[in-house]
């Protein structure tokens, strides 16, 4: 005979409060396992006029990091929105980033830095030049 799929009991609820979310959204058991409460850009980027989740991840880590002067290579990433290895690589590429080190002999980066690098990904990614042409434009636009 055909049994329809039940539910747990309620006192099965304590042993696995998991079971609880299941008939939510995946994001929002996300949040509520991770308890990540700060802010709902996973959600919400749609109302600060995001084109894209990705665009209002970097948002939200412009915001975290507004007061800072000096940014790890995580950091940075995070707010440009690109790998750590792509920013190991444009410093090479381009001499108007400098990057100093600290006691611990990590990278850090100045907020002129975060401009010429959040420059280089604009020519790059959404203006579509290529690594000649952006040397090209940096040069004329930073020294």
């Amino acid at each position: 005979m055909f049994k329809p799929k039940q539910t747990p009991p309620k006192w099965y609820l304590w042993l696995y409060p998991y079971f609880y979310f299941l008939r939510y959204n995946p994001k929002e058991v996300f949040h509520a396992i991770t308890g990540r409460a700060n802010w709902h850009w996973h959600y919400e980027w749609e109302k600060i006029g995001a084109q894209s989740e990705q665009e209002a991840e970097r948002e939200y880590y412009r915001w975290l990091l507004r007061d800072k002067e000096m940014f790890s290579m995580e950091e940075l990433s995070k707010v440009v929105g690109v790998a750590p290895h792509i920013i190991r690589y444009w410093e090479t590429e381009f001499p108007q980033i400098k990057s100093e080190r600290d006691e611990k002999g990590e990278h850090k980066y100045s907020r002129k830095d975060l401009q010429v690098i959040q420059r280089i990904y604009y020519l790059l990614f959404e203006s579509k030049y290529s690594i000649a042409d952006t040397k090209i434009r940096l040069t004329k636009e930073f020294c």
